[in-house]
């Protein structure tokens, strides 16, 4: 599967490769489609013997749920999340915020899990398609409005005692063309650029301007990964 997942979304790997008996967490940038996907053909070839869990946007998961037991046999854990931007497209109601909360938790119980036992995840730390990094310069200094999304995975392995267990990989996931639209861009050749692990327990003890300092140092490793036109958003564009 890892093989053919290549032929139809090629990429090629740069950077910072490194194997680790620790449960990794790869956090990616997410322009396109392609970006989990690419990822996640990475750690199936890399590391065929470990369970790896994607999270999928309900819509998208509903398309996909059927084949969720076949995937299951290769290593492959899909788990439904609502993302903040599907979520605002269905409204106020109380109940879409229940059941993205019920989403989330279930999530999060299946990622400590996974990661437990030795295995692999790919995250998104912005969770919908986004072309930039940041909204402008100001946020990429401190990190106001940006997503709680790896202080939350944090959170979550400090209560199962996983912060020693576990290392957060950040990959620069570089299109085909730097302009392309967000979309599922079959055969064409994407970059992975893998930055160096950073240990769980030394991610949680980052302090910086923001709020949320883990997901702030990740996104700025994020950037460093890539091209100057990806890491900013130019208003004049």
């Amino acid at each position: 599967m890892a093989r053919l997942g290549r032929v139809l979304f090629p990429f090629k790997v740069k950077g910072h490769i490194t194997s680790s008996s620790k449960g990794q967490v790869f956090v990616i940038n997410h322009p396109t489609l392609n970006d989990p996907l690419c990822a996640g053909f990475y750690a199936l070839a890399a590391y065929p013997e470990r369970e790896i869990i994607l999270p999928v946007n309900l819509p998208w998961y509903e398309g996909v749920s059927r084949y969720r037991f076949k995937l299951l046999k290769i290593g492959i854990k899909i788990v439904p999340i609502l993302t903040p931007e599907t979520a605002k497209k269905l409204g106020t109601s109380d109940l879409i915020s229940k059941v993205q909360t019920a989403l989330i938790q279930n999530y999060n119980t299946e990622f400590a899990k996974t990661l437990q036992d030795g295995g692999s995840a790919v995250v998104a730390q912005q969770a919908t398609r986004q072309r930039y990094i940041f909204t402008d310069l100001s946020q990429s200094e401190s990190g106001e409005g940006i997503l709680s999304t790896v202080s939350l995975i944090l959170a979550g392995f400090r209560r199962e005692k996983l912060l020693e267990q576990t290392c957060f990989i950040p990959v620069g996931v570089i299109p085909h063309d730097l302009y392309t639209k967000p979309k599922l861009n079959l055969f064409r050749e994407y970059t992975l650029n893998f930055g160096e692990p950073i240990d769980a327990s030394d991610l949680a003890a980052i302090k910086n301007a923001a709020k949320r300092s883990a997901d702030l140092h990740i996104l700025q490793k994020l950037a460093e990964l890539l091209p100057e036109v990806l890491r900013v958003e130019n208003k004049n564009d």
